[in-house]
């Protein structure tokens, strides 16, 4: 999906590409009784070394599915690094798994799901505080 995506996006903006621990071309750890290795945490402080090894100390981060859960806890982990996210057809966080990490004083709503009928919009006009489920963009 990002190959397609990738070179129109970066048309206007740095577009670093990663695969997450464990898939792709990426390291696969070895596997610890607590599996901790592939744990969001462990892949998000992947992801922002791999951003600090560019010099961005803040960046906007899309992603996808299990890349898409990674942002999420990204931006509870590192809210001052993360300026803007996009979370990618996932079933809002809030409603799938216990709250661990509270959302008070996040700057980022709740999460949302945007697919690709949804319209594009700010996270609180597309969300709001209360999670609401976000509406269809008009046919074209």
């Amino acid at each position: 999906m990002w190959h397609q995506i990738a070179p129109i996006l970066a048309q206007r903006h740095t577009v670093v590409l990663t695969d997450l621990r464990g898939y792709g071309g990426s390291a696969k750890p070895v596997v610890g009784a607590d599996h901790t290795e592939y744990s969001k945490r462990a892949m998000v402080a992947d992801q922002v070394a791999v951003m600090a090894s560019f010099g961005l100390d803040t960046f906007a981060a899309v992603g996808h599915d299990r890349g898409a859960r990674v942002v999420h806890r990204m931006c509870l982990d590192h809210p001052a690094r993360v300026r803007r996210a996009a979370v990618l057809d996932i079933v809002p966080t809030r409603h799938v798994f216990p709250p661990r990490t509270p959302l008070r004083g996040s700057r980022l709503s709740p999460v949302c799901v945007i697919r690709p009928a949804m319209r594009l919009c700010s996270a609180a006009r597309r969300c709001g505080a209360r999670g609401r489920r976000a509406r269809r963009a008009p046919p074209r």
